[in-house]
C-alpha cells in the first residue's frame, strides 16, 4: 500500500510539472489601466500550434506553455508587440497607443478620459482607422450608415442630419469639445467638417444638456482631431478621386520632442458640379464646389499639465448657376454662396493631485456666409456684381470642470459654462443682435457597490432673453457581470430660440422667411435605455446591444408656411411632439481577419399642433437598417470593406399653410463597396471602390398623397453611382 501511494504522489508531481501557466498581463504604456478585449496570439517553438486568448477584464490571458514560445499582443489603436519568451514565468506587456486609444477611452461629457464601458454614458466610437473602407471626407459620409441617424443634402444649405427622430438643431456637434457654430435652419453644413486631421468620433445618444447646455437634447457629436502621441515626427498625404468631377487632397505634419508637440494640416476640395436631367442649359442639380482648409496645434506636457493652442481656417464656395433669359437668352443671374469659418482654442488640464482636476476652455468662432449676386451679359461678355448680403455669427465659448477622482464610492465634479453668440449682417431684423447663456453645473457619481453607479447632475442657467428653468439629469450604469453593462438616463432639456428663429429677415421675389420675436423657449423630456453584453471566446468577439428612447418636446419650434399664394414661411411654437424608438445592434469580429456589424432602428413621431388644429393622435414609425462588412487578408495587405443602408419609408404629419397634412419620403437603399491593398508595411496604400452601388438620384415625396417638394428638403438626394480612387502615404 505504501509503494501503490508513493507511485501516486510522483505521478501527481510529474503532471504538476509538466503544466506550466504562464500568466500574460497586459496594460496600457500611458496609463497603466488594464486592456480587456487585447489579443494574445502564442506559437511554441520551432513549429508548434498556434493558440489564441483575448484578455479578461483585469487584462490577462492565460497559456500552459511547456518552453520557448513566440507571442503577439495586438489590439485597436496600439503597435503591436512581438516577443519570443522563455515560458518559465510569467509575462507583463505595456502595449503603446499609436496616437490615442480610441476602442478604449472617451472623453464627451467627462472631466477626463475615461475608459468607454465604464463610462456612465452610452458612447459610441467611430474609429477612423476602422472606418477606413468608407472612404469619407467629410463627417456626412462618415456618418451616412449609423442606423439611428437621418442624413439629408440639401444642394444650397449642405448637409443635414436629425437622430432620434429630433431635427439636427437637438444635436450638440463639437470638434474637440467645442460647440460649433453658424446653423441654417437650425443645422449645421456637417459636410464643412472634413476628416482630414480627425482620429475619432465619439456618438453619445440621449442628454448631456447638463454638461453642454441647449442643444444637446436628441445626442452629441464630438469630433476629436489627432496628435502626435510619441517623439519623433509623422507625415501623412492622401489624394481621392470620383468619377463625378471631384477632387480632394490632403497634407499633414506632426512633430513631437519631450515636452513640446505641434502639427499642422491642409485640405484642398473640388467639385464641378452634376446633372442628372436634360432640362436644364446652365444650372446644375449638384452645384460646383469648391473647399480649402488648414489647421494648425501646439501643445506643452509636463507631468500633471497640460496646455494646447490650436486654430482652424475654412473656405467654401458654391457656384449657383441660373438659367439664361432674355429674347435671345442673353442674359442670366448667378449666385456664389460663400461660407467662411475661422476658430480659435485654447484648453488646458492641471491634476492638483491623484484626486483632484482642473480643466479649462477658452475659444472663439467666426462663422460668415455671404450670397454674391451677379449679371451676366452673354452679347458684351460681360459680368456686373449687382449686390452681396451677408450672414456673420460670432461666439465665445468658455468652461471649466474642477472634479475629484479616485475617491472609493463618491466622485463629483462642478464648473460653469458660458456661450454668447452675436449675429449681424444683411438678414437680420434690425441691428446685430446677441443671447448669452451663462450657467453653473455639477455632477455627482455615487456607487453604493462595485455593480452600481449612480450620476445625477444639475445645471444652473441664466439666459439674457428667457428665463431659464432648472435643468437637471440621472444616469445609471449597471453591470451584474463584467461583460454586460445595463444604462439608463432621464434628463430635463431647456433650449431658448435661436437668433435666426428670432430675427431672420430672408426676402426673395418668389421665397420669403421671417423670423418671430415672440416665440417661447422650449422645455423637454427624454429617456434612454441601454443593454449590451460582449461575449470573447479565443479570437472573436460578440457584441449585441438592445436599446430604447423617448423624447417629449413642449412649445416645439417650427419652420411652417404662412401663405399658399407665395412661398412665405415664418416660425412658429407648436403644442408639442414627442418621438420614440428601440432598436437592436450587433457586431462580430474575428482579429485580425473580418467584423460585422448589424443595426437596426424603429422610430416613432407624434405631433400635437394645438386644439385649433385637427392633429391625429398617433405616432406614425419609421425603420432604418445598417450594416457594415469588413474582411482582411493580413498578409497580402487587402481589405475589402461592404457599407449598407437602408431607409425605411419616413410619415409624419406636418403644418402646411395652416393645414395638417401627411408628409411621406419613400423608401431608399444606399450601398458602397472599396477594396484596399497596402505596399511598403503599410506606409503607401491604393483604394478604389464605387459608391452608391443602386444608382440612387431621387426619391418620391408626398403630402396627402401628393406630390411635394417644399422647405422641408429636396427629393433629389444623390447624384448617382459614381467610382473613386484614393492614395495615400504616411511616413
Amino acid at each position: 500500500m505504501k509503494f501503490v501511494f508513493i507511485i501516486l504522489l510522483v505521478g501527481i508531481v510529474s503532471v504538476a510539472n509538466s503544466q506550466n501557466i504562464v500568466h500574460v498581463t497586459v496594460t496600457d504604456a500611458k496609463t497603466g489601466t488594464p486592456v480587456e478585449y487585447a489579443h494574445v496570439r502564442l506559437r511554441p517553438l520551432p513549429k508548434g500550434k498556434e493558440r489564441f486568448q483575448i484578455t479578461g477584464p483585469q487584462g490577462i490571458a492565460n497559456f500552459d506553455v511547456t518552453g520557448p514560445a513566440e507571442l503577439t499582443v495586438s489590439f485597436l489603436g496600439y503597435e503591436t508587440f512581438h516577443d519570443t519568451i522563455s515560458g518559465k514565468k510569467d509575462v507583463a506587456v505595456s502595449l503603446n497607443p499609436t496616437s490615442v486609444s480610441i476602442g478604449d477611452v472617451v472623453v464627451t461629457g467627462h472631466a477626463g478620459p475615461v475608459k468607454a464601458d465604464k463610462s456612465i454614458y452610452n458612447v459610441k466610437v467611430l474609429d477612423l482607422k476602422k472606418e477606413e473602407g468608407k472612404a469619407a471626407i467629410d463627417l456626412y459620409q462618415m456618418l451616412s450608415t449609423q442606423s439611428n441617424m437621418r442624413l439629408q443634402e440639401e444642394r444650397h444649405v449642405g448637409g443635414q442630419m436629425s437622430m432620434q427622430g429630433l431635427s439636427g438643431e437637438y444635436v450638440k456637434i463639437l470638434v474637440d469639445g467645442v460647440p460649433v457654430t453658424g446653423r441654417l435652419d437650425g443645422n449645421i453644413d456637417i459636410t464643412q467638417i472634413n476628416m482630414n486631421d480627425v482620429d475619432h468620433i465619439e456618438i453619445v445618444e440621449g442628454p448631456l444638456s447638463v454638461i453642454y447646455g441647449s442643444g444637446a437634447l436628441a445626442g452629441t457629436i464630438n469630433v476629436i482631431t489627432k496628435e502626435q502621441g510619441k517623439d519623433g515626427t509623422s507625415f501623412s498625404a492622401n489624394l481621392y478621386g470620383e468619377s463625378a468631377a471631384l477632387a480632394n487632397g490632403n497634407l499633414t505634419v506632426m512633430h513631437k520632442k519631450k515636452h513640446n508637440s505641434f502639427g499642422f494640416s491642409g485640405m484642398g476640395y473640388y467639385f464641378n458640379g452634376l446633372s442628372n436631367t436634360d432640362t436644364l442649359y446652365r444650372a446644375d442639380q449638384w452645384k460646383p464646389k469648391t473647399k480649402c482648409s488648414a489647421s494648425g496645434y501646439y501643445k506643452y506636457t509636463k507631468k500633471d499639465l497640460n496646455l494646447k493652442a490650436s486654430s482652424t481656417y475654412f473656405s467654401e464656395n458654391i457656384l449657383d448657376r441660373g438659367e439664361p433669359f432674355g429674347d435671345r437668352n442673353q442674359n442670366a443671374f448667378d449666385h456664389n454662396y460663400i461660407t467662411n469659418r475661422w476658430d480659435v482654442m485654447t484648453e488646458g488640464s492641471h491634476s492638483i493631485s491623484d484626486r483632484y482636476k482642473v480643466d479649462v476652455l477658452l475659444a472663439y468662432n467666426y462663422y460668415e456666409r455671404l450670397n454674391r449676386k451677379t449679371y451676366l451679359d452673354f452679347d458684351d461678355i460681360t459680368s456686373t456684381e449687382t449686390g452681396t448680403d451677408s450672414t456673420r455669427f460670432d461666439q465665445i465659448t468658455s468652461r471649466m470642470i474642477y472634479s475629484a477622482r479616485n475617491h472609493h464610492k463618491l466622485n463629483w465634479s462642478a464648473g460653469y459654462d458660458i456661450l454668447w453668440e452675436k449675429y449681424s449682417g444683411d438678414r437680420v431684423l434690425g441691428s446685430a443682435k446677441s443671447i448669452g447663456d451663462y450657467a453653473l453645473f455639477a455632477t455627482l457619481n455615487y456607487t453604493p457597490v462595485e455593480k452600481l453607479h449612480i450620476q445625477p447632475g444639475v445645471r444652473a442657467m441664466y439666459n439674457t432673453d428667457y428665463k431659464a428653468p432648472l435643468v437637471y439629469s440621472v444616469n445609471l450604469l449597471y453591470s451584474p457581470v463584467s461583460m454586460w453593462q445595463n444604462r439608463f438616463s432621464f434628463g430635463k432639456g431647456f433650449k431658448s430660440p435661436d437668433l435666426k428663429q428670432l430675427y431672420l429677415d430672408f426676402h426673395l421675389s418668389n421665397l420669403s422667411i421671417t423670423g418671430n420675436p415672440d416665440l417661447d423657449a422650449e422645455n423637454s423630456y427624454n429617456m434612454n435605455f441601454y443593454s449590451t453584453l460582449k461575449v470573447s471566446k479565443f479570437r472573436s468577439l460578440f457584441t449585441i446591444s438592445a436599446k430604447g428612447f423617448y423624447n417629449k418636446i413642449d412649445n416645439k419650434i417650427e419652420l411652417v408656411s404662412i401663405s399658399s399664394d407665395q412661398m412665405a414661411y415664418t416660425y412658429v411654437n407648436i403644442n408639442k411632439i414627442k418621438t420614440a424608438g428601440y432598436g437592436l445592434d450587433f457586431s462580430y469580429s474575428r482579429h485580425p481577419r473580418y467584423s460585422l456589424t448589424v443595426s437596426w432602428t424603429t422610430t416613432g413621431l407624434w405631433n400635437n399642433f394645438g386644439d385649433e388644429y385637427d392633429s391625429p393622435d398617433k405616432f406614425t414609425w419609421f425603420t432604418d437598417f445598417s450594416s457594415t462588412f469588413n474582411y482582411g487578408f493580413p498578409r497580402q495587405g487587402i481589405n475589402l470593406s461592404v457599407n449598407y443602408k437602408f431607409n425605411g419609408k419616413a410619415p409624419e404629419y406636418i403644418l402646411e399653410d395652416k393645414t395638417v397634412g401627411l408628409f411621406e419620403r419613400e423608401s431608399y437603399n444606399m450601398m458602397d463597396l472599396s477594396a484596399a491593398k497596402s505596399f511598403y508595411r503599410n506606409r503607401f496604400k491604393v483604394m478604389a471602390g464605387v459608391k452608391n452601388l443602386f444608382d440612387v438620384t431621387e426619391v418620391k415625396q408626398t403630402l396627402n398623397g401628393q406630390e411635394y417638394v417644399s422647405m422641408r428638403g429636396s427629393n433629389i438626394i444623390a447624384y448617382g453611382r459614381s467610382f473613386f480612387m484614393k492614395i495615400s502615404y504616411a511616413l
